[in-house]
């Protein structure tokens, strides 16, 4: 019997295990699911060795994109009940990407050689789902979830390939012209989500502004808000602090194009720093 007892309890897990990976979000077998495939991802991990580390981790939290993906994008599933399952996926997706950069800078130099390519790549697709995903998140709270999470996730990104870069130059080994091109569309792509939230900053201003209008030059791209000096934005209820000057960013574009060519790490640095900048101004406005 206790033999019998045991085998029944292992075949009802196992078939458990086996429904859940069919599982949707919503489901009630969603956090089975979940919780299955974080045993597998640490098993994986446990066994694999350390230059292997930050590749597996990365492969994992380009998964945790997608999945966020799917999660926003399901119907099984709606209001709080997703805002919350939306919060959750995105948080567990932050905390992938932290680990992973952590193993990217202790990676021994060694084993560097393929650091670039394969951050890049990883990064740029994690980069590419969630601005895919923006584009399903029309609800308030889910929406701004992902925005943040997008708007960071460009800035740890260009982080995790800096880092790469100066893994690999630390360690003597040439940053061949493939990779090369690949930093620099990853700068490129970020520059373009940089514009894109500046847009969405200068609406929120124009929106802000009931009492009076505030001039801001723009340019065929777009604009770069820049927080050298204080503008005064009139509101309907009070007169707040706005954020500073205007700055084009095809100036600023025109200071990482160069440092492209010269200087990758300053490049990502600089970009970095635009998007920080824009997240500052967003966080003032909202």
């Amino acid at each position: 019997k206790p033999v019998m007892s045991v085998a029944f309890a292992l075949m009802l897990t196992t078939v458990g295990w086996i429904a859940s990976a069919y599982a949707e979000p919503g489901d009630v077998l969603w956090g089975a699911k979940s919780a299955f495939n974080s045993v597998v991802e640490n098993g994986r991990l446990a066994l694999a060795p350390e230059s292997e580390q930050a590749s597996l981790k990365l492969s994992y939290a380009s998964k945790q994109a997608h999945i966020l993906k799917q999660v926003v994008e399901t119907t099984n599933v709606d209001g709080e009940k997703k805002e919350k399952l939306v919060e959750k996926t995105a948080d567990s997706l932050q905390k992938k990407l932290d680990s992973a950069q952590e193993s990217i800078k202790t990676i021994a130099l060694n084993d560097s050689l393929d650091l670039v390519k394969k951050v890049s790549l990883s990064t740029q697709d994690i980069s590419q789902t969630l601005k895919e995903t923006m584009v399903n998140a029309t609800v308030g709270g889910i929406s701004d979830t992902i925005e943040k999470t997008a708007v960071e996730t460009t800035k740890q990104s260009l982080e995790m390939v800096g880092d790469a870069v100066q893994k690999k130059t630390d360690a003597n080994f040439e940053i061949s012209n493939e990779e090369k091109e690949l930093v620099k569309d990853h700068i490129d792509a970020a520059v373009e989500s940089i514009i894109a939230e500046v847009a969405k900053a200068q609406n929120k201003l124009n929106e802000q502004s009931t009492s009076s209008t505030l001039a801001v030059p723009t340019s065929p791209t777009g604009t770069l808000i820049s927080p050298s000096s204080t503008l005064l934005l009139s509101t309907s209820t009070s007169i707040m602090d706005a954020i500073a000057t205007v700055k084009t960013i095809d100036e600023q574009k025109k200071t990482v194009n160069s440092l492209k060519e010269t200087n990758l790490i300053e490049a990502l640095n600089t970009t970095k720093a635009l998007a920080e900048q824009v997240t500052t101004v967003i966080e003032k406005i909202t």
